[in-house]
């Protein structure tokens, strides 16, 4: 008798090796990977950086001259393009066709503008000019480059300073203004850009097809194994079809919740994004920032790159569970969460964090969670770990709204390699929140990326200071 348990035992032992074994072959080799879901056009951004999508689609030059002077092209400067964004939205400016001193311009999009910010938490002190499309912004005084202008001045540098910013330009945008820019013989350019790089992605993605994967709570899906055999011997259902149309966070979004889906398990390893959107928006950034960088050079103009700093106060825009998360522990997640909300009005913050503790716990892929972790950790004056927490959930963040932290690190490193220079504007305002609070977020940003006067102020000096080789002084008050 006992030698007949021995022996099960042996057989159940060797049959598990066996199973896992193959399972492991299967894993390796490719196959049953189930990401199909993965649209031909996005493959072909992934794979070589193609630029697709830019979103002013109109051929105008940005540029017109009269009466002996360059000006703002009145399609963009007044709104009567073919309608926005394609009709854009800029301040006039006029300057020289030959410069008269050092000559700079600052390139991106509402952001490097000087859009008036909604949604403000502080007080409305400041008056705002209109511009075209019921567009609103900063004085030019107030602004990024009114600021800089300023601060170059008191260092004893007396420089021409353009603002050609336009609304909801991101990489591939600027890159086409670069070319004409470059033929006004500027000494540098200042880029300030990265929250309109989803947006783009998104008006690229427009009118394409992709496999629709519904939600399906199947734990045997995480076994290769049994996804092959499912696909050998149970014939598939043609799958639905969807198209992606609009520029809203669902785009991306749901495209990458279908990815997820497909691929039975939320697409993060070490707490990175693997999804082939997270991907694409990647090349298609360092692609035109590559090229934008390498006409800069030919032409002997200097290039200072500050990527758009994420506001992490702000909500996420879109959050997905993993695929591979029990009904049970989405249940218990969920309650996790509505419990959260209970809490804080209350304002019970110990039982806050527990909760939201084990809401990351349970799920550690859902955005949203993360983010109530963030204010439960920052309502117990935890500014480390809240900040941990806050760009947790940007990561998350399937929408890709916001800027992404990839971009400046990305950036940074590469103009170390080049001859461009960059910093990172979140790392400086991290260091800043960790001494002073959360409560800058206030002060320097109106809404989720347009700054205030305060704001434009901070960004100017990180502009000086990398434009002057000093970025000890990164800080304002």
């Amino acid at each position: 008798m006992k030698r007949t348990h021995t022996y099960r035992l042996v057989a159940i032992i060797f049959g598990i090796l066996l199973l896992c074994t193959i399972e492991g072959i299967i894993r390796f080799g490719g196959w049953a990977q189930d990401r199909s879901s993965t649209p031909k056009r996005l493959i072909q951004i992934v794979e070589d950086g193609q630029v697709k999508g830019e979103i002013v689609q109109s051929s105008a030059p940005f540029f017109v001259e009269k009466d002996g002077f360059m000006e703002t092209n009145p399609v963009y400067h007044q709104g009567i393009g073919a309608g926005f964004p394609q009709s854009g939205s800029m301040r006039r400016i006029q300057f020289q066709r030959t410069p008269s001193k050092d000559r700079y311009f600052l390139l991106g999009g509402s952001a490097a503008l000087g859009q008036q910010p909604v949604q403000l938490k502080v007080p409305l002190t400041w008056k705002t000019i209109p511009l075209g499309n019921s567009v609103n912004a900063l004085p030019e005084a107030l602004s990024i480059s009114g600021v800089l202008r300023n601060k170059l001045w008191q260092k004893g540098h007396d420089v021409e300073l353009l603002n050609a910013g336009m609304i909801a330009q991101d990489s591939g945008g600027v890159r086409r203004f670069i070319e004409e820019i470059l033929s006004y013989q500027p000494k540098g350019i200042l880029l300030y850009l990265g929250n309109n790089e989803g947006i783009g992605m998104a008006y690229a993605m427009n009118g394409v097809q992709f496999s629709h994967a519904p939600e399906v709570r199947d734990f045997m899906k995480q076994f290769h194994t049994y996804r092959l055999l499912k696909q050998l011997l149970i014939s598939q259902p043609s799958g639905s079809k969807s198209t992606l149309s609009g520029t809203r966070p669902e785009v991306l979004g749901t495209l990458t919740q279908n990815e997820w889906r497909h691929a039975g398990e939320a697409l993060v390893e070490d707490n990175q994004p693997t999804d082939s959107v997270h991907h694409a928006l990647m090349e298609r950034f360092k692609t035109n920032i590559m090229a934008i960088q390498e006409a800069c050079k030919t032409k002997g103009v200097e290039l200072y790159i500050i990527v758009t700093p994420p506001h992490l106060l702000y909500p996420p825009f879109y959050s997905a569970n993993s695929p591979n998360l029990s009904e049970n522990a989405i249940q218990s997640y969920s309650r996790s969460l509505e419990s959260s909300k209970n809490l804080q009005r209350q304002r019970k913050w110990d039982e806050l964090l527990q909760v939201t503790t084990n809401a990351v716990s349970t799920e550690p892929n859902h955005a949203l969670g993360w983010f109530e972790h963030g204010k439960a950790l920052q309502a117990k004056h935890k500014r480390s770990d809240a900040m941990d927490a806050y760009e947790k959930s940007l990561s998350l963040d399937l929408s890709r709204k916001r800027t992404r932290l990839e971009y400046a690190n990305w950036t940074v490193e590469y103009c170390k390699q080049s001859s461009c220079k960059s910093l990172s504007a979140h790392a400086s305002f991290r260091k800043d929140v960790l001494e002073k609070g959360f409560s800058l977020y206030d002060k320097r940003f109106g809404d989720h990326e347009h700054l205030t006067p305060q704001g434009c102020a901070w960004m100017a000096s990180l502009f000086r200071n990398l434009m002057l080789g000093n970025q000890s002084d990164s800080k304002s008050p």
